[in-house]
This record gives structure tokens, sequence and C-alpha cells, in this order.
């Protein structure tokens, strides 16, 4: 929710038409108090927001340097109601001065990235008297490895500013982005910021991020006539319940599955994956799934899922029953088949069965790959 105010305070009103869909621990008073936004008050479905002026943009971020003073400003004619000022007096060097934006997630490598914030210069000593910040995603921590460094001219009315990049590396830990301030002799005023993953621009209107790299294990395979982004899955099965969750590599999507008893048939539960592409009787076709166990009441404790190639129409015509054991740690599981049919483009799917064990797996995306041919 995004709230704009013309007024120093106010309050809004909102009904949730069900109340099981939203985080009662995000709706707490106590959460938003602490977040240093709002004072919040849910009775039944109705949410009472009352906004305090200025106290919803968030700069508590990791300043650094010797030479530099920094004090928080707040204003109407600020977008986001308040910004931190900051004066560099001395450095050699862009990074001898800066603030440090945490990120609540890992960096993913082969992912973008984009970082947005409103800023403006008051003074500069540069040349054009226009300000500088050298944008940076990396690790906060020795030796600070990153990528998608980009030196930004900050005018001196207030605008907002955008660096994406795609990720070089992995960051599981302290990842971050670095505002470096010491560029030159200057005073910035800078507001709120905002971080986003698997696109190149938090403007509207603008061309999306291209998709994900295959897998190092996929890369150069063959043609890829899935969507391993689309979560447009069909579950099905009355012992099976369905989350939404979140992997740490490969377009972060996920959906856990968690089967209350064992079926006598695999069939009996589990999610069917779409294929885009169309393919013909005799295609070499890879099949690859990401998965992992939660847990699994089998004999050597693996989760259990079988794979088929089938029609998305009655009566389901297809092929193959090849069986994968899940593990509790993600791996990508390979099935190489031989189309049995043709199945037209958008007349395919992946069938996931769950049904022959009380589990709780996790399946990430999938991928089916014309071996042989051209890849996408």
């Amino acid at each position: 929710l995004a709230v704009r105010l013309d007024s120093p305070g106010g309050s809004v009103r909102l009904r949730l038409l069900d109340e099981t869909t939203y985080d009662a621990a995000c709706l707490s008073p106590e959460s938003w108090r602490q977040g240093g936004y709002t004072e919040l008050a849910t009775t039944g479905s109705e949410v009472t927001i009352t906004l305090r002026p200025y106290a919803y943009a968030r700069l508590d971020w990791q300043y650094y340097g010797s030479d530099y003073a920094v004090k928080p400003i707040t204003g109407l004619a600020i977008p986001g109601g308040a910004a931190a000022e900051i004066k560099v007096t001395g450095g050699m060097h862009p990074y001898d001065a800066g603030a440090n934006i945490a990120l609540r997630k890992p960096i993913a490598k082969g992912r973008d990235y984009v970082i947005s914030f409103w800023a403006r210069t008051l003074d500069s000593n540069a040349p054009d008297k226009q300000g500088r910040i050298l944008v940076r995603f990396f690790r906060n921590s020795d030796p600070f490895p990153g990528f998608g460094d980009n030196m930004l001219v900050i005018g001196h009315e207030w605008r907002a500013y955008e660096v994406s990049a795609r990720a070089t590396m992995d960051i599981t830990t302290d990842a971050a982005v670095s505002l470096q301030l010491a560029g030159a002799r200057q005073t910035l005023q800078i507001g709120q910021a905002h971080v986003a993953e698997g696109t190149t621009t938090l403007v509207g209107g603008q061309s999306a991020a291209a998709p994900d790299p295959l897998p190092p294990q996929l890369s150069g395979k063959g043609e890829l006539l899935s969507n391993p982004a689309d979560r447009n899955w069909v579950p099905y099965g009355a012992p099976q319940t369905v989350e939404q969750t979140a992997t740490d590599v490969y377009t972060r999507k996920a959906v856990l599955l968690t089967i209350s008893k064992a079926s006598p048939t695999s069939y009996d539960a589990g999610v069917n994956a779409p294929i885009a592409g169309a393919i013909r009787k005799g295609d070499k076709l890879l099949v690859a799934v990401l998965a992992r166990a939660r847990s699994a009441e089998t004999t050597d404790g693996t989760g259990l899922v079988r794979l088929r190639v089938q029609s998305n129409q009655e009566p389901y015509d297809g092929w193959g029953a090849e069986d994968v054991h899940l593990t509790p740690g993600w791996k990508l599981f390979q099935w190489q088949t031989e189309a049995q049919m043709d199945l037209p483009a958008n007349g395919g799917e992946i069938a996931l069965h769950t049904g022959l064990a009380k589990q709780q797996v996790e399946l990430g995306p999938v991928y089916v790959i014309r071996i042989g041919k051209a890849a996408n």
C-alpha cells in the first residue's frame, strides 16, 4: 500500500475483503510503529491507518567515511517526505565516503537488480557544478566484491535516478547497495530508495527484464519449450495443500506441496506445469525440475515425485513414469524421454505426481527442452 498525503497528517480506512489474505504480523500496530511509518489499528476486517507526517521514509543506512556530515531533513516538497542531507568535504576516491543500503534478500547470479532513489545536488565543486554518486551492488564484507558500478550525475532539481545490473556473482550474506559519494566535494540530498529483483526498471511502461539464464547444466542443450517462471500450475488432489514459496536460485519462485497421507496411485495428488511449445512425435526431450523434500514418510526418507508428459485435455493421454527421489537440499533433476505423440503449442504439460507418500516437497522451475535444436 502506498499513500501520499498533501497535508501534514491524516488517516485512511480500509476494509479487507477477506481477513485470511493478509499476514497478521505485518498488519500489527507494533510492527508498523517499529517500521517508523504510521499508527495502525485493526477491528475485524477494518484497518484504520493514521499516517505521521514525514515518518514513512526510512533512511537508516550505514554511512561511512571521515570527511562527511549527515543530517535528516523533512518537508512536503521532498518526494516521500524525508531525505538525508550529506555534505562531503574530502576523499580522493568515490568510495572514501558514502551510504550502504542493506538488502533483506541474498543476490543470485544471473538475476536482474535495480535501485531507484530520489536525489538532488545543493552544491558541488565538479566542473559542471553537478553532483556525483557511484552506485554499486556488493557484499558488505571483506574483500567487498560487487558488480554494476555506475557513476550518476545528479542535477539540482529533485528527480528519480535508476541503476540496473545483472548479477555476476552470488551474494548469500551481507548483500547491499553502495552509494559512493566522494566523487566530488559536494552537498547532496538523497530521498527514498527502492531495490527490486527480476526487473531492470521500476518505471511503469518500460520493457521487462530479460528472462533468467538457464542453469549451466541445461545451457546449450536445445530449444526451451516451457517458461520456467510460469506458475500457472494446476494443483489437484484432496490430501494436498499448496503454498507459494521462493528459492535461492533460478526464478526465485517455488511451490510447497504438503501431502497429508499416501495414496494407492501417484496421480491422486500433484500439479501440472504447462508446456508452451509444440512437441512432435519422436522429439528427444529433456525434462528438468528443481526440487527438494522438506519431509517424507518413505522407507529411505526421501521425497517421491513421479514425472509424466501429457496432454492438458481429457483423457490426458501421454507417456512416461519417471520417479524422482528428493533430498533436503535443492537439486536439479533431469529426465530424458522420447515423445510418443504430437502435442500442439500450449496443449501439453508436465504432470508431477506427489500422491505416493505422506510428504512435504518443494518444487521450483520446470524446464522442457527439445534436444539438439538451437536454444532460445
